[in-house]
């Protein structure tokens, strides 16, 4: 099996986080400063960590509706897709820890985004069998 990365997407840093091969895990994460565009951020983090998934934490507002930023978000993910990534939305709500620096706070955010991702994949694994 291949691993999951995660992508929590901001305007100046993107947090990653990182499974191991087994899908269950949480084994790394880390910030990139966005440079150029943010599907070429996260094509390049996925082609480098060997990915099969891509879950993009989805921003959307507290009444369930859309956001600026949700619908950024799902822009980056159609680009995504049409360079042949399977890519999965997490709803983000409630996963940013504001008393953390913008570092550790993407770095967390994508993590809790990779925890829920691989959540519902086993979830859904186990209705499979």
């Amino acid at each position: 099996m291949k691993k999951i990365i995660s992508c929590d997407v901001g305007t100046k840093f993107h947090g990653f986080a990182l499974s191991d091969s087994s899908q269950k895990f949480v084994v790394k994460s880390w910030t990139k400063r966005i440079l150029d565009s943010s599907s070429d951020l996260i094509c390049s983090e996925a082609v480098d960590n060997d990915v099969s998934l891509i879950a993009i934490g989805l921003p959307m507002r507290m009444s369930g509706g859309d956001s600026d930023m949700s619908i950024h978000v799902k822009s980056i993910a159609k680009k995504l897709k049409k360079r042949g990534f399977e890519v999965f939305f997490v709803d983000e709500r409630l996963t940013t820890d504001r008393s953390l620096d913008t570092d550790e706070r993407n770095k967390k955010s994508a993590e809790l985004i990779l925890e829920i991702a691989l959540k519902k994949k086993e979830y859904q694994d186990r209705l499979l069998d």
